[in-house]
């Protein structure tokens, strides 16, 4: 395994470090929409952009016009020597008698390894019995929904606000679809399923679709004409389980394993892609031994520590 603890700190400081990943960029921004009836169609720039790094950027909540990001990710670390196994889900931690992961067994049998980082989204069964830390991380439903990049095109991914609105909060990122056509993404909604994603209310989620139809109508009504109106946009309806947890910060928790670390890193909500560069210098100084503010600060136990830390002082625990 290579460590590279200096790009990742470069990501942070130095903007074209991740140029190569992404040549080209483009700058999101924000609107505000008034949703009162008489000026429903008002649209106002609400903000500068919420990020900008040359080479790579994302919106308010980590979401990013990358079509090639990921591509060009996962084939620089093929050429690392890493493999890439998709599907294969880990069913047991196995660990000896001294509780040091020993390795991970899967369908395909057990796989041993020196390091382990988990990072397992929202609702697996097996990994939340086996890891205490990871019952903190809930699931939170989103929906989006997929229409042509007409005429004129947006150029920029953008953040819409829409106060009091069921699809408050919408992330219209710029993308392509499978022929390489030029699409607007349209997502928004907040659906809480608890520990288990698939607790989903059918009657609620088509509402937060009805709800992101409605951004659609409102903000292209000629992409959505073209599409085909509701039902059109019903065919591009789609939804994701995002982990989150209740105080809108991850977890990150390292410990042992035979011959390295256990690292696990999960629940950063809709700003994971935001976070990566500083998870990822946090992953490369655990696995080598070395302190990082996030093994405080995103520490499983970090609210207990705080308050037990406050009585100690002579002051109040709530």
């Amino acid at each position: 395994m290579r460590h590279s603890p200096a790009v990742s700190g470069r990501a942070l400081t130095e903007p074209d470090a991740l140029k190569p990943a992404c040549p080209t960029a483009t700058t999101p921004g924000g609107l505000d929409v008034d949703d009162g009836v008489t000026h429903r169609r008002r649209f106002t720039c609400r903000s500068p952009p919420a990020a900008y790094v040359r080479g790579l950027c994302t919106g308010n909540h980590g979401r990013a016009a990358l079509p090639d990001f990921m591509a060009r990710l996962l084939d620089d670390l093929e050429a690392g020597g890493a493999r890439m196994r998709f599907g294969l889900r880990v069913e047991e931690i196995m660990r000896d008698g001294t509780s040091a992961v020993t390795g991970v067994l899967t369908a395909d049998g057990p796989l041993v390894y020196d390091h382990y980082v988990v990072s397992p989204g929202a609702g697996n069964d097996a990994l939340r019995r086996q890891i205490p830390s990871l019952r903190q991380v809930h699931g939170v439903l989103g929906c989006w929904a997929t229409v042509p990049n007409g005429t004129p095109a947006l150029a920029h991914s953008l953040k819409v606000a829409r106060r009091g609105h069921v699809a408050e909060d919408a992330n219209i990122t710029v993308g392509r679809d499978e022929s390489g056509e030029s699409v607007l993404m349209i997502g928004s909604g907040y659906g809480w399923t608890g520990g288990d994603p698939r607790t989903i209310d059918e009657r609620k989620i088509e509402d937060i679709h009805a709800a992101v139809a409605d951004t659609v109508e409102v903000l292209f009504p000629d992409a959505y004409e073209r599409i085909g109106g509701r039902d059109g946009l019903r065919r591009t309806q789609r939804h994701c389980v995002r982990p989150w947890t209740a105080s809108n910060l991850g977890v990150f928790e390292a410990s042992a394993a035979a011959n390295g670390a256990f690292v696990v890193t999960a629940g950063h909500n809709t700003g994971g892609f935001a976070q990566a560069p500083v998870i990822a210098e946090a992953v490369s100084h655990a696995l080598r031994g070395v302190g990082h503010p996030m093994h405080t600060l995103y520490h499983p136990l970090r609210t207990s520590r705080v308050l037990h830390a406050m009585a100690g002082l002579g002051g109040a625990a709530y």
